[in-house]
């Protein structure tokens, strides 16, 4: 379905509105204006739940009355025909890219839990996640949780129907919950035109474009479950510390087999939107976990990161 949805949309063609007021992030480079602005001001700590602005305001092509604006970690659509106060939307990008992962238990009849339930289906949402879910909004801000604990690219992870909760025992305690970057991920996908990162004017000064101290690196597969004798295709984006493509970034990968066996492939140089992707054969493999180690470099920078699917049969 992702696939389709990249070859559907993948010559689209945008157009920024002017903005005449609102809050600039030189961080990005991108202002938030109007009501979308009230809807990022509308939470007590919007970078940790929207993320930065990746994209001004536009109108998406091919749906003239469908006004959007790209955040790290979300999308928001304005539907003039709700009433007022509903007509910022959030995508139901957690639905969009959820696909089963390794499921984890969950406590039956834990204190510590709440039970949701959504189309006849019933999903926990338990420990630091609900905390985290209680305090940034609940089913409002993130919907309904879709899934209940399970293992994606390493980490514990809770997917909602616009948000995907992530693990990291590595940060300090209180803030170890943290949502993924799927408004930057679904902006690949579905193939938005790369120049709508380029940063904006802040109050008509000449954009000086920064230098490039620190890259990031992301990597997801096409099929997050394959047969043995099929193929995958891995996509790696390269940005830097501000969000903006890294063309020309060297990327080499090695898939890590549930036998143990370690193939390495160097892809090609990322593209002006900073990404490049590889298809490799999976031929013989018994099935089980495979692990995917990603490595980025450019200049004398470099990014580590990782990813995983299933051989299932």
């Amino acid at each position: 379905m992702l696939l389709l949805v990249i070859s559907t949309l993948a010559g689209s063609i945008a157009f920024a509105q002017t903005n005449t007021g609102g809050r600039y992030f030189p961080e990005t480079g991108h202002w938030v204006t109007g009501q979308f602005l009230e809807k990022y001001a509308s939470v007590s700590n919007p970078q940790e739940v929207f993320g930065l602005p990746i994209t001004e305001q536009f109108v998406e092509s091919g749906f003239p009355n469908l006004t959007v604006q790209y955040f790290e970690k979300v999308r928001f659509e304005l539907h003039p025909d709700d009433t007022e106060d509903l007509q910022i939307h959030l995508t139901d990008l957690g639905f969009f890219f959820y696909e089963k992962g390794q499921t984890l238990p969950n406590p039956a009849n834990s204190p510590a839990c709440e039970l949701y339930a959504l189309n006849n289906q019933e999903f926990r949402v338990c420990y630091a996640f609900l905390d985290y879910f209680n305090a940034n909004g609940g089913i409002a801000q993130f919907g309904y949780p879709i899934s209940n604990f399970e293992v994606h690219e390493g980490w514990i992870v809770q997917y909602f129907q616009r948000a995907r909760f992530e693990w990291h025992p590595e940060h300090p305690a209180g803030n170890r919950v943290t949502t993924s970057n799927l408004g930057s991920r679904y902006f690949y996908f579905v193939g938005e035109d790369p120049k709508l990162l380029r940063p904006t004017r802040e109050l008509g000064d000449a954009i000086i474009k920064p230098p490039t101290i620190d890259i990031k690196a992301r990597g997801f597969v096409a099929s997050a479950v394959t047969a043995t004798n099929s193929s995958q295709i891995l996509y790696v984006v390269v940005q830097d510390q501000n969000l903006n493509p890294v063309e020309n970034a060297s990327v080499n990968f090695e898939v890590i087999y549930p036998n143990g066996r370690v193939i390495p492939y160097q892809m090609e140089l990322t593209a002006e939107n900073g990404v490049t992707s590889q298809r490799f054969a999976i031929s013989g493999q018994d099935p089980g976990l495979v692990k995917i180690i990603i490595t980025a470099t450019y200049q004398t920078m470099q990014s580590q990161t990782k990813t995983s699917f299933q051989i299932w049969w």
